[in-house]
């Protein structure tokens, strides 16, 4: 999957068809899950940004790393 990210939108959307026909052989609904969000996965593909905005962007890092700190810091008081 990591692979057909890195390739143009069109490319990497026909690759993933092809992986969720593998797993529908076996795994029905994960081939399903796969199919259902394909459009929007490969939104920031489509975007044509530079390599460095796009991998922030292709992450919840971005989002997780500022909430984990709050989470840390707003913590039960003790005093």
């Amino acid at each position: 999957m990591k692979a057909a990210f890195q390739l143009p939108a069109e490319q990497g959307m026909a690759k993933l068809r092809k992986l969720s026909e593998w797993l529908a052989q076996e795994y029905p609904s994960a081939a399903e899950s796969l199919l259902e969000g394909l459009a929007e996965m490969f939104t920031i593909n489509r975007l044509d940004l530079p390599a460095h905005l796009r991998r922030c962007l292709a992450s919840t890092n971005i989002i997780e790393s500022p909430n984990a700190g709050i989470r840390g810091r707003t913590g039960r008081v003790t005093r």
